[in-house]
């Protein structure tokens, strides 16, 4: 299953841990703040392969998948 987070904030980390203990496909994170995702994607060591976006919409257009996680602020 193809997999994105969006929201890579405090409890990000506890869904790419569920997302990786799932066996799912990550393909994608997201957060309007670029330099915060690109910091948390070396930081959870996730794949070069992994594309960061600033927009959920564009994350929408431009990946297919089957299961996407949002742990934004409510």
């Amino acid at each position: 299953m193809n997999y994105a987070l969006i929201g890579c904030g405090r409890v990000a980390p506890n869904h790419i841990g569920a997302a990786r203990e799932n066996k799912l496909n990550i393909v994608a994170i997201c957060d309007i703040d670029v330099e915060k995702a690109q910091e948390f994607k070396t930081i959870n060591q996730l794949s070069d392969s992994v594309k960061i976006y600033s927009d959920y919409n564009e994350l929408f257009e431009s990946e297919s998948l089957d299961l996407v996680a949002i742990a934004t602020w409510s």
